[in-house]
């Protein structure tokens, strides 16, 4: 029956500032910025499909994130931070960065890169797990969640691959500056004979979009920024060819120029 069928699709209702897909009596909103963030990055990578299969495909990752996330927006998104735009940029122009090893179709800033869920995020650009994941060469950004045995399996991860390739090769990690006692993967980096550079990046003194940036009633910064409370520690992990091919002398400290400009855009919302 008709009624039959309208209940088997996803059904789309748009507002001024934000989408709402709805799949019978299951509705899920995001802002209409990261709608068309998502609907153009499927459009990339399957540049043949039908507006019905990318409001399904959307559907879907919110139902997936939603749920992971809690019904608060605050309960866990904290874990799906990410770097300020600005701060990517820079590592794309400096150090050929192209991919996220830790990130979503929602809060990523390149086309590709890896993600928890390839069943729903394989449609929008991820290529997996970083668990997974064996890149033989490339310049990548690295920031796992902050947990202890995320971060300790992420730098055992790197020492392996870095081990494995004779190619250029390069990650930029961003943990937490975790000492008293020091972290299992920050003990790895810090032995580690692929350690190019590090550096610290003070707590309220930098800060990076919030988790549930998807769900932000807006654009205003002190809704999609947040002021870390804590101290960032930045390596970068190279084997020789990658350091050859992209030099990061200097780049950290620029990194930490433009982080620390980027605080106040954090200030009235602390975490």
């Amino acid at each position: 029956s008709s009624s039959s069928n309208s209940s088997t699709k996803v059904v789309v209702k748009r507002r001024q500032d934000s989408v709402a897909l709805c799949y019978g009596d299951d509705k899920q909103e995001l802002r209409a910025l990261h709608f068309g963030k998502l609907a153009a990055l499927f459009e990339k990578h399957n540049p043949t499909a039908s507006e019905a299969e990318r409001d399904t495909a959307i559907f879907c990752l919110l139902r997936r994130y939603n749920t992971l996330f809690g019904p608060s927006a605050l309960e866990s998104a904290a874990m799906h931070a990410a770097l300020p735009e600005f701060a990517f940029r820079l590592l794309r122009d400096e150090m050929q960065v192209c991919q996220e090893n830790y990130a979503s179709p929602l809060n990523c800033f390149f086309a590709h890169f890896n993600s928890a869920f390839f069943d729903t995020d394989c449609w929008f650009g991820s290529q997996g797990s970083f668990a997974d994941f064996c890149p033989l060469e490339g310049s990548f950004e690295t920031g796992p969640p902050y947990t202890e045995e995320a971060m300790e399996a992420m730098a055992k991860h790197l020492e392996v691959l870095l081990v494995a390739s004779a190619r250029p090769l390069s990650f930029v990690v961003f943990v937490p500056d975790w000492r008293k006692p020091l972290t299992p993967a920050q003990a790895i980096m810090e032995k580690s004979r692929f350690l190019r550079d590090d550096m610290v990046f003070p707590g309220r003194r930098h800060a990076y979009v919030v988790g549930h940036q998807h769900r932000a009633n807006d654009d205003s910064a002190d809704q999609r920024y947040f002021e870390l409370p804590f101290d960032t520690h930045a390596y970068v992990l190279q084997n020789d060819a990658g350091n050859k091919r992209y030099p990061c002398k200097d780049v950290l400290a620029k990194l930490r120029d433009v982080l620390e400009g980027s605080v106040n855009l954090g200030r009235h919302h602390r975490q």
